[in-house]
Order: C-alpha cells, then structure tokens, then sequence
C-alpha cells in the first residue's frame, strides 16, 4: 500500500542551537513522513511524476544553467559519494525532505551532486527523485537478522552494495519498497571534523534477510529491549518536521514527562501567546527531548548523549537540519526527579530569577531570555512568598532593571532604565509590596554612555549616581526612601564608584581616586574615610561577568563584610567601621573568589600576564590572615562553596570537593577519563547550594543533585532549563538558585519560578522509583 503526502508547508520555528533564542525565525516545510500502522516513515508526494521527468527544470543564471530536481521522499544526504571499499563513506550529514529541490551541480552514475540550502556539497541517490519508489510504504520498526552473505544496497536495485557485516548484530527497518527492506545503518565513525555522521539508509532484498523479529511500537517504552543506537537511528529517517504527538507516541512509547516549551522555541506568528510541549525519554545511557508546536507537530528533536574522547565532546550540535541534534555531555546521562511543589508561577517571558525577598513577598525579575543584540523586553513582579500568587507586575521593554526592597518591607525600589520602542524615559519608582500601588516616582538622568543608572540604597535612603562627562559633572542624588523627596546632592568632577550592597548598608559607600568615604545618607556628612598611597588600580574582574566569591543570595541580610579594590589591593572592609580586616594584592593573571571571612580561591595563569590569554593555570587557596598560600593545585577550581572541612567547587569544568586542609580532591563526579585534562577551564554552570547532604547545581542546561558525601550524582531535577549568555552572568551566580529556611527557590529558562521543601526534595532525590533501569 502507498501513502501519499500533503504538500501543504508548516511555520516551524528553529533556532541555531549554538545561538539559541535567537528572534529569527527559520520557516520550513512541514512535509512530514505520513504512517503505515500509526508509524511514521518514508512517503510519497500526492503526485507522482514519470521517472527522471518529475522534477526537472532548468533555469538560466549568469553563470549558464542551473538543473534542479524534487525529492519524491525524504534522502539521505550523503557527507562524500559513497564507496563501496569504504564504511565511513557512508555518513550522512542529514535527511532531506519530501519536496526539497534540490539544485543539482552534477550527475555520475547512480547519485547527484547536490548543494544544499545550507550551502554544504553532497550526494544523493537519483532513486529518491525516480517514480520507481512509487511503491514505497511504511511499517512497523522490526529488526532484522541478516544472510552472511547478503548486501546492502544504496537503494533498490542499486549496483552499490557494501557486505552485511556491517549489520552483523541486526538492524532495524521502518519502510519497504516492495521485495525490499530499508534498514538504518548507525554511521561509523559517529562523528567527523566537529560534527555529527548521522545514520544512513541502505536497502536489503526480502531473499537476503535470515529472520525478523516481532513488529515493535514503544521503542523507549520502559520495557523495550531495542539497543540505543537502533532508536537513535530510527529517530533520523521517522520522527521528521510535522510528524504528530499520536504518531510519536506509537513510535516511541509514553515519555517520562511533558512539560511546557519555551515561549522563544514556540515562537512563531500564528502562535503568539501559546505554548508547544516538550517531551522527555530517558535511559540510563541516553536521554531524547522532542519539542512540540501548540498544533500537536514536531519542532525538533535532541539526543543526550556522554562522551568518552575529546574529539567527541568537540562535536558542534549547531549544523544543518538544526531542528534536529545531538547534544554530547561530559557528565554521564542521570535520571530525571519530579519533586512535589509547594507553589509554581508561570510567566510570558522564559528567564526568571529571584531578585528581592521581603518577609511575604518575592520580587522577580524575568526577560525574554535572548541573547544580547536580540534582547526584545523584560520585567519585574512579585508573588506571594506562601501561595505563589502573582500580586503585580510591570515591563519594561528594551529597558534595564534594578530593584531593592526598601528597609520597611514594605515597597520595592524599581528602577527602569529608558525604552527607546515606547519612548519612555529612565525612572526610579517605590512600588507598594502588596499591590503594586506606585507610592512615588522619578525621571532620573541617564549616564553618558547610555548604561543603566545602577540603583543603591543606605538606611532609610536610596540613590541615583551620575557619572561625569565632558560636558558635565557627576551626579549623585540621595532621596527618602518613603517619598522619593530629594534629601541632598553631591558633584562629582572626576569618575566614582558606589561601593553600597543591598538595603541594609548604614552608609553611602564612595570610592574615588586613593579615597573610600563613607558618608551619612542623611546629612550627606563623611563619617570616616580611607586613603591608599596610590590612585586605586583597575580591577580585572570588577568590570566583567565573572562569577566571583560564592553565591550572594537575596536572603543574606549581613553584608558589612566585603572585599573592595583601595590603590593596588583588594582589601576586605567592614562598611560600617571603616576597618580593615584583609588585604590581597590586584593581579591581571588571577581571578579571585572570596570565601568566607577567612579566606581567597586564586586562580592564576602561569603562563601569561593576563589571565584571559593564559593556557596553563593553577589554582592556590589562601589564608586571610596569616597572608600565607597553604597550597595549590594545577587547573581552575571555580564556583566554590565552603563547607567546613571540604570546598565544593567546578574542577576544570568537573564537579568536585577539594580538601580545605590540603587541596586534595575528596570526590569528583563521575565522568569521562579525559576531562579533567582537556577541559582546562569553567562550564556553563551556576553557584552549589547545600541543603542536608545534598548538593544542587545549575549545569549545562540542567539543575543537577549531587550527593555531598561522594559526589554522586543523584537526579537531574525536571521541569527546569537553564540559560547562560553574557548578560545574565551575575542573575545565574546569585538569583536563579535560592534558599531559606527548609524552602528552595527555583528559576527557570522556560518561563516557571517554582518553590520547592527541601524535605519533598531530598525525598525524591534517594527514592529508587524515579530511578532509570539499565538496558
């Protein structure tokens, strides 16, 4: 029987998944496999076309002729042409689809030269544009047992074949053209030159197979026995743009969870405002998400996948068909958790981050979550701490945003910088907790240079800093935190820098030039000053995104310690005495994490004069009050959490615990031999949190749960994704990830802010039933 295909084209919104969340979208075809038995595969176009003559047409450039062909079904585009003395020649770089012209550079024996509309140079067998696979159909997946002695063909009837050896263990089959199977063969090598060789379709004669196993449905099904790297190639050739939840659902079995997309990968124009799904399978060696539209119809899918080599880590997800990849991990594949919730807040914008807390109310700020250049609006509301329930929110567009809770607790300082799309000006509001009433506003002056106006606050004051141009003096403004009404004012000639964190500072911090003043936010009057024997050096790290110290939660209200650069040091201040209690000198090749009280996490380049542009590193803890090194380790330690006796930190890019006493590391989790070598760096990671024996920590695009004891890794929290670019540095570092008390505060990338009890948590973390069972 053959299965015709609708021509009709689908929006479909893929992203570069290097640049993800990018506002382009790429519109594609929805020309889907149709089913046989309720599974999707290789089908024709409603018209078939005599042979050779079904797509042919030739068009005039400035260049002479261009020949271009349609595909009838969807090909394997084959990375080089296909040898029959070579295996790796086999590798596909990715399925066209059904109406795909193709413009062909030339013809030779049984394939074409094709140009893709990625620009890539491949071959394609000239069957899959003939009306001799008229008869095509699909079946049910069934694995196939294969002669000794029978071939593998290009296609049917093909003169290429290479030997069944290749498919000595089986293969699996989801499509026949009528005497003939076609069988998915996983490439080998899997991967070349960064980039993934995906499967290729080859074609057996019914004579040449010695036995079939039963028709399978539910390859992923908890009780399927079907090898990975089977569904992983049958995932390339059956599960293509537009195929149905029902038909991937006969395909691959009930997934371990559902949950909303993202609103920038459900972003397309007849879809604004919806959400698609996203759906997981998992297996102790493999995980699969598929993105679903809110029409029901694949996106795109991922593979997750460890890596055994370096070469394989390297291997780029970013390449052409984009909606569908393979995303290699350094850290083994870990079962999913699904923890009770105490409450859940859905947003319209995808990343959310806890900004403030009072004692009942939550601030949040959330935005689009797109990469700088692309960034389209952000926002700030607030939820009831108990329920969730949002109070009051408010946008603000292209515009910056920064936000205090006054000392009362009782308004929100809310600064919003301008939005040239509405023409709204920079202003500074006191917002009430409760109901989002404005109590006051302000228009407040931009900077020169065009930045937000960065917002601070001293006892009952809170202020705006202006820095000095070439046409103007600084500004700084103090005013009442309960009316907004200017309380005094200060010029400055030269540039400053406000030293004040959070609300609870009882002084206005200003260092400028060798000085550190702290003045009354009252009277505007120093209360006492430091002065360096030199100008103070620019700090490498104070300008930048780099995590640096360990997590500063909104919760922590004791801040009188800090470290701040006076002249050629760091030094640690106590901002209400002025005093001094530490000192550690600025170096361009270290980047420094404070620890504690008593301690610095150095880590220093021994190769180069800048730390960006070193490649050989070594990592020294050092004691703040002996001034003294205890000791060293080679790599970068980073991200660390002191914990008694032990320090967790991010060990060239591996989560470890290092020895407080000796550096020596007390656990590393599990991964792949040549990591901790070959990474030499940082990953995409946010700050360790520890509550009970657990550890939990944003990773890659992942909330991990490590056991604290032996490094473990216990379950990948679901439900939450993660999102790094170089603006939200600092939001991951202190306000993705919280706790207080026996609650702990999730941010997501897909538009949920959840709170979760430590005590549901750590329940399901050492529970065996969300365990994944091994193959």
């Amino acid at each position: 029987m053959t299965y015709s295909q609708s021509n009709k084209s689908h929006d479909a919104a893929f992203k570069n998944k290097q640049n993800l969340r990018k506002a382009k979208l790429i519109p594609l075809p929805a020309k889907r496999f149709a089913i046989a038995l309720c599974v999707p595969f290789l089908l024709l176009p409603a018209t078939i076309t005599p042979a050779y003559a079904a797509a042919t047409a030739q068009q005039q450039n400035e260049n002479g002729s261009e020949e271009k062909t349609t595909l009838n079904l969807p090909a394997p585009y084959f990375k080089t042409r296909p040898n029959a003395q070579d295996r790796s020649s086999l590798g596909v770089s990715y399925y066209g689809e059904t109406g795909s012209i193709l413009k062909t550079t030339d013809v030779s024996g049984e394939l074409l030269q094709v140009q893709t509309s990625f620009g890539e140079q491949v071959h394609v067998p000239i069957w899959y544009t003939e009306s001799r696979s008229a008869d095509t159909e699909s079946i049910k997946p069934i694995i196939l047992h294969l002669k000794p002695e029978a071939a593998l063909h290009l296609f049917p009837d093909s003169e290429s074949a290479w030997p069944a050896e290749y498919a000595a263990s089986g293969a699996i089959s989801a499509v026949r053209s009528g005497d003939w199977y076609g069988i998915t063969l996983p490439a080998d090598p899997g991967y070349a030159n960064g980039s993934v060789v995906r499967p290729a379709l080859l074609w057996v004669e019914k004579s040449q197979i010695q036995s079939t196993q039963k028709p399978i449905s539910g390859l992923l099904s908890a009780d399927s026995t079907v090898p990975t790297a089977m569904v992983r190639s049958i995932t390339e050739t059956s599960l293509q743009i537009g195929t149905t939840q029902a038909e991937t659902l006969d395909l691959l079995g009930e997934p371990y969870s559902r949950t909303p997309l993202s609103h920038s990968e459900t972003q397309t124009k007849s879809s604004e405002g919806e959400r698609g799904e996203k759906w997981r399978y998992e297996r102790s060696d493999a995980q699969l998400t598929l993105s679903f539209g809110v029409d029901g119809k694949l996106l795109g899918w991922n593979w997750i996948l460890p890596t055994s080599e370096a070469a394989q880590a390297g291997v780029n997800s970013n390449q052409p068909p984009y909606a569908f990849s393979y995303d290699f991990r350094i850290l083994p594949p870990v079962a999913s958790a699904s923890p009770e919730l105490l409450w859940q807040s859905e947003s319209k914008l995808d990343a959310q981050y806890l900004l403030a807390a009072s004692e009942k109310v939550l601030v949040m700020q959330e935005d689009d979550g797109y990469v700088s250049g692309s960034h389209l609006e952000g926002g700030i509301y607030a939820v009831d701490r108990t329920s969730g329930q949002r109070l009051w929110s408010r946008d603000a567009g292209y515009g910056s945003i920064h936000a205090l809770i006054s000392r009362d607790e009782r308004s929100a300082l809310v600064f919003t910088g301008s939005d040239p799309e509405k023409d709204e000006k920079p202003m500074l509001r006191s917002i009430r907790l409760r109901d989002g009433a404005v109590r006051w506003s302000r228009e407040v002056e931009q900077t020169n240079s065009g930045a937000s106006t960065p917002l601070f606050a001293a006892g009952t004051s809170v202020i705006s800093a202006i820095q000095p141009n070439e046409t103007q003096k600084g500004l700084l403004t103090v005013m009442s935190q309960h009316s907004g009404s200017v309380r005094w004012t200060k010029e400055f000639a030269d540039p400053y820098q406000i030293l004040n964190q959070g609300s609870d500072d009882p002084y206005i911090l200003i260092r400028q030039g060798r000085w550190i003043q702290a003045l009354d936010p009252n009277s505007g009057q120093a209360v006492w000053s430091l002065k360096a024997d030199e100008n103070t050096a620019v700090d490498p790290q104070a300008a930048s995104d780099l995590f640096s110290g360990q997590l500063a939660s909104p919760f922590d209200t004791d801040q009188s310690l800090r470290w701040v650069a006076l002249g050629k040091d760091r030094v640690r201040l106590n901002a209400s005495t002025g005093e001094i209690t530490g000192r550690y000198p600025i170096s361009e090749n270290e980047q420094v994490d404070e620890l504690g009280d008593d301690y610095l996490l150095i880590r220093r380049t021994l190769d180069s004069s800048a730390y960006s542009s070193g490649s050989l590193f070594e990592t020294v803890l050092y004691d703040v009050k002996s001034e003294r090194e205890l000791w060293s380790i080679a790599g970068q330690a980073d991200r660390p959490l002191l914990d008694q006796d032990r320090m967790f930190v991010l060990w060239n890019g591996i989560p470890a615990a290092l020895s407080v006493e000796d550096g020596q590391p007390m656990w590393k989790t599990e991964t792949a031999e040549f990591a901790l070598g070959s990474l030499r760096g940082s990953a995409p990671a946010g700050s360790f949190l520890r509550f009970e024996d657990n550890l939990l920590l944003p990773y890659g695009p992942d909330l991990l749960a490590i056991d604290a004891q032996t490094g473990e890794l216990l379950r990948r929290i679901d439900g939450v994704s993660t999102l790094y670019n170089e603006s939200n540095a600092q939001l991951m570092r202190n306000h993705f990830l919280n706790r207080d008390r026996d609650t702990i505060y999730v941010g997501s990338a897909n538009g949920r802010f959840s709170a979760i009890s430590t005590e549901a948590l750590s329940r399901v973390l050492h529970s065996e039933e969300s365990a994944v069972s091994a193959d």
